[in-house]
């Protein structure tokens, strides 16, 4: 077999790579500090899976489940919705009608039965982020949506005892054509 017919650019590039990486203590005697080889300095392909020591690698988080709530419609006359119920945690979808003649406002929030409670919301109409959510103080919002006609939510929510939601999805006013308020979440726990 000859060996320098399988030599290339690539295959000698995807190998130094390979060793820089995986070989940390070489990296730093080689003069490279600590965590500074990263996606820029490798090409795309040159490292895979199979080339990861697995005894490296820190705890991967787990997750228990992930589901996706029913598309919640709201109407004219009808208030608000419950979108999803974890736990401690509702996220509702709220519904206001100023005019016959424009969109609705369409609220999705978030409220809670355990004192102490923290909430993170990030929406292309604003977010949230409140360290001591307790009962007393009704809903947070997570995500507004008015003549814009569609936003994009995500949030998470945590007890101090630990229990979790956390979510992304839209919140709407309009849906198939119509002035009506409308939620769907994809919710992991």
């Amino acid at each position: 077999m000859n060996i320098r017919h399988h030599l290339s650019f690539a295959n000698i590039a995807s190998a130094t790579a390979l060793v820089l990486v995986l070989g940390g203590g070489v990296a730093v005697a080689a003069g490279l500090a600590p965590n500074s080889v990263g996606s820029e300095q490798i090409r795309n392909n040159s490292v895979t899976g199979k080339d990861v020591k697995e005894s490296t690698l820190g705890t991967v988080p787990s997750v228990d489940s992930v589901a996706v709530s029913k598309r919640v419609r709201v109407g004219r006359g009808q208030g608000s919705a419950t979108v999803h119920r974890s736990g401690p945690f509702t996220v509702t979808l709220r519904c206001e009608f100023i005019s016959q003649r424009l969109n609705p406002n369409a609220y999705l929030e978030i409220s809670t039965s355990a004192d102490n409670s923290a909430v993170i919301a990030q929406s292309t109409s604003g977010g949230t982020n409140d360290q001591d959510f307790d009962v007393s103080e009704g809903t947070r919002e997570i995500g507004e949506a008015g003549e814009s006609g569609l936003v994009d939510v995500e949030f998470t929510a945590v007890t101090p005892a630990g229990e979790m939601v956390s979510g992304e999805g839209y919140v709407a006013t309009r849906f198939n054509g119509s002035r009506v308020c409308s939620a769907q979440l994809i919710l992991v726990g």
